[in-house]
């Protein structure tokens, strides 16, 4: 695929998911929804393994869900700019995965779970490194 299909590809991604977390916050309903909610899932570097920190976010996670009683969980998975776009691209899925399974077996309901990933992402900042999977529990307000 070349690079500027593969840049719409990722914008038409990104441009989903967004639309996805608002219907999940209830952008329609008559009431302001509750604040979305962030998480971020890091992984080291060239895996999409579970670290024992991860598990502990992730547990955060699936407890802000069962306390809002969310309605919607979008999982977007990252790599950091090492690698070869092919390979970016199959681990960030991988890692989304990662936590979409964890989530499940938390008892986080399947049909809530919008899960997508968007390969190789520069470095925004020593805080959030491109090896992770962002998070954003939400409920709409009924």
């Amino acid at each position: 695929m070349g690079e500027s299909m593969e840049r719409f590809v990722r914008r038409a991604v990104l441009a989903f998911v967004v639309v996805a977390l608002a219907a999940c916050a209830g952008s329609g309903s008559d009431q302001s929804p509750s604040p979305a909610k962030s998480f971020f899932v890091f992984f080291a570097v060239d895996s999409a393994e579970l670290m024992p920190e991860a598990n502990e976010v992730i547990d955060r996670i699936a407890a802000e869900a069962r306390r809002i009683q969310a309605t919607g969980v979008g999982i977007v998975g990252y790599a950091s700019p090492a690698g070869t776009p092919s390979h970016n691209l199959r681990l960030s899925d991988q890692r989304a995965t990662a936590v979409e399974v964890a989530l499940l077996s938390r008892g986080v309901p399947r049909a809530i779970l919008v899960r997508t990933h968007h390969g190789a992402t520069p470095v925004i900042g020593p805080e959030i490194e491109g090896q992770r999977v962002e998070v954003v529990v939400s409920r709409e307000q009924r």
